[in-house]
């Protein structure tokens, strides 16, 4: 019993870590991730995007991945606010002197 459950787990984790590529993608596409955790991610899914170039496996990957994309008006949109403008600084107040 043991035995099959170790041949299960190790069948199917790769399964599963392909698998996933698509929700984190959809993540990344809404702006859920933050920028820190980028780079982890993308070394994490170096072996997925190397597949992706493979000539048998990477159109079918490549599509999972595309499904798995949110329509352009569900991605989260940012409008920048203008700026407001700095306010006027009142000119400094002459200083004078008395005559001792």
């Amino acid at each position: 019993m043991v035995v099959l459950l170790l041949v299960a787990v190790l069948l199917l984790s790769p399964v599963l870590y392909v698998l996933l590529v698509g929700p984190v993608v959809w993540l990344d596409q809404m702006d859920m991730i933050p920028a820190s955790g980028g780079p982890a991610l993308k070394a994490f899914y170096t072996p997925v995007a190397i597949a992706i170039d493979a000539p048998v496996i990477g159109s079918p990957i490549m599509s999972y991945i595309e499904w798995w994309m949110p329509p352009a008006d569900q991605m989260p949109h940012y409008s920048v606010a203008p700026m407001a403008p700095a306010p006027a600084q009142a000119p400094a107040p002459a200083v004078t002197v008395a005559p001792d």
